[in-house]
Formats: C-alpha cells, sequence, structure tokens
C-alpha cells in the first residue's frame, strides 16, 4: 500500500468568528417603576427601573430594549440567558466589547 502524503495548509480565521465577541451582564430589575430608567451600578452590574409589570414576559421586553438604548446595540444583540422570572438577571451582549462595556458601567459613581 503506497502512502500519500497530503499537506496541510492552515486556514486564516474567519473575521466574523474572531470579532464576534458575547459579554455577560448582571442586572437587578425593579418593574412597575414610574418610568424606564438605567438606576446605576448593583455589585458588578445595573440596577434597572422599568414601567412594565412583571407579567407575561413584559419586563423582560422593557428591560431589552432599555439595556440595548443605554449601550448602543440593537436588541437583537440581547439575550436572556438567567432569571426570566427573577429580579436578578443575566444577560448576554453581543456587538459591543469589554472596554465600552466597561466605560459604560464606569460612567455611574
Amino acid at each position: 500500500m503506497k502512502r500519500v502524503f497530503i499537506p496541510l495548509i492552515p486556514l486564516s480565521p474567519c473575521p466574523l468568528v474572531s470579532s464576534f465577541q458575547m459579554l455577560s451582564l448582571s442586572v437587578k430589575v425593579v418593574p412597575g417603576s414610574s418610568r424606564d430608567r438605567v438606576m446605576g451600578r448593583y455589585g458588578q452590574g445595573l440596577k434597572v427601573q422599568v414601567a412594565a409589570p412583571a407579567e407575561k414576559g413584559k419586563a423582560n421586553e422593557a428591560v431589552v430594549r432599555l439595556l440595548a438604548e443605554f449601550l448602543g446595540v440593537k436588541p437583537q444583540a440581547i439575550e436572556l440567558v438567567r432569571g426570566a422570572t427573577n429580579a436578578r438577571k443575566q444577560f448576554r451582549i453581543g456587538g459591543l466589547d469589554q472596554a465600552t462595556l466597561v466605560a459604560k458601567l464606569d460612567s455611574f459613581p
């Protein structure tokens, strides 16, 4: 049996994969407030108030819209990972680098 040598050609990384970054953000949500707003830092994450009630996912949708506006990303780039029925939630955010997220969080005292 004859052996055939096939050289391995290194593939360059796909630019979409290499620049694709997902960040995680902890958020404390207060539903049923008088208005939608980002209150400030809460531990390593944020505390937000939304006017939407905590029923049928309305508050979660409002939080996604509020975070998208605050962080400057599209709402489709934000995904609720943990805490759908809890006040403390974990979101995954795409299209944002870590330095920008830290700068936004550090804008609060």
